[in-house]
């Protein structure tokens, strides 16, 4: 009201907004492709799907061979990192929930090969002392069997720093006596062989000298039962349309998006990527090309930025692609001032594509002409802030500052620490926070 009355023009705005409205400017439709994250999402289940059914070889070998990234051993710290890992593999083409990398890859390729195979079935030998659950048994087309076995170790016979070692090996060698006694067939793979990127080319070796013959499944078959997979799961699990979204923001050419390995599993995301050509055919900006869009015309000098001040709020959560229309808007106005606040302590935003680094460097350029430190804070007593302040300093990145409350001691939220040393935040009675009115009693 006051800025109106001074005759002052005030617009305020979300960066998507303003950016869209630089687009209206230069005759850019309205609307937004891709405006929620399900929309997207069946898109790109559409486009994978066409380009298995299409035959897309490279495509067919990421989902089969390439989709989870190795890990070494020595990658681990713990135990529960290490059974994470493999909790979170994806279940198998043939719809098998697998223990381990290495097993994924081969119920994939046995999968693809069109074997005849079960996962974990029971071996019955000729004594009951014999029976236990093979990784894989593969039926031949004259109805016998060859089982095989994915062991975890490495060249030197090492398991995982977190596996029993005495314990693997006696079972592995009960496992191989059984085989000999029982005069069946074991094929055995290592997790060596997937560290040293041969395990598809040995399996394979070792089917064709089993006389296994190959009925390989067609791309349209393998699109069909990954369909499946997903349709039974709720999700599609090979493209995260939020991870796109946040590379399409960030990058804006999508093939110049780094590959970190050097790798043909590299490759591909980025082919997927280059399916939002989409954008081009619905004539529609999508979320990124309203920020990135308005960027471009106000660096060409295209759109005239006719504003003098700028005041950016919650500049702990700036991703890339604001900041570059932060920037766009110096280079168009060289006088423009831009006032931002923020609190690098309240930055909770990076699974949305903010980076906090924005505002820490920021901090530090010469350029800034001033930083104002609001060290006050009236929501809460001196003794939370100081346990806040102390919590927070445990991460040596953020910003060094001391908060100073304005409230009287025991006056709103307040710390009680209970028998186990832990604090917990509760509210007095007439608290005017909305707090729970109660306090927690420590057991």
């Amino acid at each position: 009201m006051r800025a109106q009355a001074a005759g002052m023009k005030l617009v305020a705005r979300t960066f998507h907004g303003f950016g869209n409205s630089i687009l209206n400017e230069k005759g850019r439709l309205g609307g937004v492709a891709f405006s929620d994250e399900d929309e997207f999402r069946r898109f790109i289940a559409a486009y994978v799907t066409s380009l298995l059914e299409a035959g897309d070889q490279q495509l067919i070998g990421f989902f089969t061979k390439l989709l989870v990234p190795f890990r070494n051993h020595e990658q681990f710290k713990t135990m529960n990192d290490f059974a994470a890992f493999h909790r979170a593999l994806s279940r198998t083409l043939s719809d098998h929930r697998v223990k381990s990398h290495g097993e994924l890859i081969i119920a994939n390729y046995l999968f693809s090969r069109g074997a005849d195979f079960d996962y974990e079935a029971i071996y019955k030998g000729k004594d009951r002392t014999d029976w236990h659950r093979p990784d894989f048994t593969v039926r031949k087309d004259a109805g016998q069997s060859v089982f095989i076995e994915y062991w975890g170790v490495d060249g030197k016979g090492q398991t995982a720093p977190f596996i029993d070692q005495a314990s693997y090996t006696l079972d592995m060698g009960r496992k191989r006596r059984t085989h000999a006694s029982n005069g069946t067939t074991l094929i055995e793979l290592t997790y060596q062989d997937l560290r040293d990127g041969v395990l598809v080319e040995r399996l394979e070796c070792e089917l064709t000298r089993h006389a296994i013959e190959a009925h390989w499944r067609s791309p349209a078959e393998l699109a069909q039962a990954e369909n499946a997979r997903v349709t039974a799961r709720g999700s599609h699990g090979y493209v995260s349309p939020s991870l796109l979204m946040h590379v399409l923001g960030g990058s804006r050419q999508l093939t110049c998006v780094p590959c970190r390995h050097g790798s043909a599993r590299c490759r591909v995301p980025r082919d997927l990527c280059a399916s939002l050509g989409e954008l081009e055919r619905l004539a529609l900006p999508d979320f990124a090309e309203m920020i990135h869009g308005a960027a471009d015309f106000l660096e060409s000098g295209e759109v005239a930025f006719d504003f003098d001040h700028v005041l950016v709020d919650e500049y702990q959560d700036l991703s890339a692609d604001r900041r570059r229309l932060l920037d766009s808007m110096r280079k168009e106005k060289l006088n423009v001032s831009i006032f931002c606040v923020g609190d690098d302590w309240q930055s909770i935003n990076c699974f949305a594509g903010a980076d906090v680094n924005i505002m820490r460097a920021s901090v530090r350029r010469t350029r800034s002409r001033g930083i104002f430190k609001l060290g006050e804070t009236h929501r809460f007593a001196q003794d939370l802030a100081d346990a806040a302040e102390h919590f927070v300093r445990k991460n040596p990145s953020q910003i060094r500052k001391s908060i100073k409350s304005t409230r009287p001691p025991g006056s709103g939220p307040s710390l009680v620490r209970s028998s186990r040393h832990l604090y917990l935040v509760t509210c007095p009675f007439g608290s005017d926070l909305g707090c729970s009115s109660h306090r927690h009693q420590p057991k």
